[in-house]
């Protein structure tokens, strides 16, 4: 048993994602610690966000540390992982975005947000233990066959944190500042490139080409270097961007 009983595919897509997941935490992680550095509040949501928005990738990544290990874990955690924390992300993300962005509206919107969340993860639950098929069914080792109910709030979340993403972004651009305009234009490279990588995760095609796969992993992590950038300019890129 093991990971012999994987396909190649299978242990570069394993390997891949759980790579991908470990630098999500890395990212977040460093920018949560920069609220120690900076005294800012919104830098821990802003960090929480990035990590609980790729849970989406979580559940391939311990599927294959359950294999690697030979651990058993029931398959219905790995349903709930991921489309339920992706849900919260949401509203993290949300709530960051109104703060930093809509402040004069962020109760509002956030309620709004937080009822459509509720709702959903109210009847994911109740799915959840009446009868999984009605969230999804596994047609792979790392593959499931997502139902309408929950492909459609995916599709919802996706578009809800590239519009936001990009009203966001708008407020950079319109800054004087050339710094926080190039951090503006690296938020825009991360908020369009995820959206396309979570969009090629939730409707994967089980028989893409290895270098295709990579590809969308890579992705990923252009995208995870970007959000960051969006926040903090490493003093070399810096100097090399923006002008004196």
């Amino acid at each position: 048993m093991g990971i012999e009983i994987l396909s190649e595919w299978e242990i570069v897509y394993g390997t891949s994602t759980l790579l991908i997941v470990i630098f999500s935490w890395i990212i977040g992680i460093k920018i949560i610690l920069k609220y120690f550095q900076y005294d800012q509040k919104n830098l821990i949501s802003v960090g929480v966000t990035w990590i609980l928005l790729t849970s989406i990738w979580w559940k391939g990544a311990i599927i294959f540390l359950s294999i690697l290990f030979e651990i058993n874990i029931e398959p219905f955690i790995f349903l709930a992982l991921g489309n339920m924390i992706m849900a919260i992300g949401l509203l993290v993300w949300i709530h960051s975005f109104t703060t930093l962005v809509y402040k004069k509206f962020h109760d509002k919107i956030l309620l709004i947000y937080s009822v459509i969340v509720a709702v959903y993860l109210g009847f994911f639950i109740i799915f959840l233990f009446i009868d999984t098929s009605l969230i999804g069914e596994y047609t792979g080792t790392f593959s499931t066959q997502t139902s309408i109910f929950v492909k459609v709030f995916q599709l919802f979340a996706m578009v809800s944190f590239l519009i936001t993403g990009i009203l966001f972004v708008k407020t950079s651009m319109e800054s004087e500042s050339d710094e926080i305009k190039w951090k503006g234009r690296f938020l825009l490279l991360a908020f369009f490139i995820f959206s396309i990588a979570s969009f090629l995760e939730v409707f994967r095609i089980d028989d893409i080409s290895i270098l295709t796969l990579i590809f969308t992993k890579l992705l990923f992590l252009i995208s995870s270097v970007s959000y960051y950038f969006g926040f903090f300019l490493p003093k070399w890129l810096k100097d090399m961007l923006v002008k004196a």
